[in-house]
């Protein structure tokens, strides 16, 4: 796969495969990484190497695990979209996974769905998305969601799901 240097797009939906091989990380032009309902269980650890992606969606993946702390470098991204995938667990402690609270780099993200299991998204994180314009959080509870959320004056659309 790492030979189609060319390629923009990369559409994986509903398509059974656990795994992405490494060689997408060569992926340098990929903008989309789409594998929306595939079989997947994890996503290359060396991810932040694909510098041009700008679209991740890997909702309703259910058995994706964890995000890969190189998430949090892509600095490029404008679209993040891990909602509808329950399994995943936005690791507590820094073991090559990402920490909900390290989504405070990607400042740049326009659209942002997550399912948020618990974790608190510490004071600070929400305000540093300024150009956040949809926003769907599914939590725990309603005192998981950061008061620091009106910083973001550019947000059109929030959805927000609590059990």
């Amino acid at each position: 796969m790492g030979c189609l240097k060319h390629l923009v797009c990369l559409r994986l939906r509903s398509i059974p495969i656990k795994r992405l091989p490494n060689s997408v990380t060569a992926l340098r032009n990929l903008q989309i990484l789409d594998p929306y309902g595939s079989g997947i269980t994890e996503l290359p650890s060396s991810i932040s190497k694909l510098t041009s992606l700008k679209n991740l969606d890997v909702s309703s993946c259910e058995h994706l695990q964890c995000m890969p702390y190189g998430i949090s470098q892509l600095m490029s991204s404008v679209y993040l979209d891990a909602k509808n995938s329950p399994n995943i667990r936005w690791n507590k402690y820094r073991r090559d996974g990402l920490l909900i609270n390290d989504l405070g780099t990607l400042n740049q993200l326009k659209r942002l769905g997550l399912i948020n299991n618990g974790e608190i998204i510490r004071e600070g994180i929400l305000g540093t998305m300024k150009q956040m314009k949809s926003l769907h959080l599914s939590l725990a509870d309603m005192e998981s969601l950061s008061q620091d959320i009106a910083a973001m004056s550019k947000l059109r659309k929030l959805f927000l799901s609590c059990p």
